[in-house]
């Protein structure tokens, strides 16, 4: 089951980070059935395996760094 404070808390790490990891939410405790969820719900993106970012936010010049 997915618990709203860890919707809210990935969602806020999105915010703060911009592109964020699968990792990066395992490190505060959001499981990957949070993420899968965020990403099929639309609320996140994801950019490449195992990176996401919000839906709305705009791409940075750096992105396809961090996706090698």
């Amino acid at each position: 089951m997915a618990y709203p404070n860890h919707t809210a808390r990935a969602l806020t790490l999105a915010q703060q980070k911009g592109l964020l990891r699968a990792s990066d939410l395992e490190a505060i405790g959001v499981s990957r059935v949070v993420l899968t969820r965020l990403a099929s719900s639309g609320a996140l993106e994801r950019v490449s395996r195992g990176l996401y970012r919000l839906a709305r936010a705009a791409g940075s010049e750096h992105e396809g760094l961090l996706t090698i």
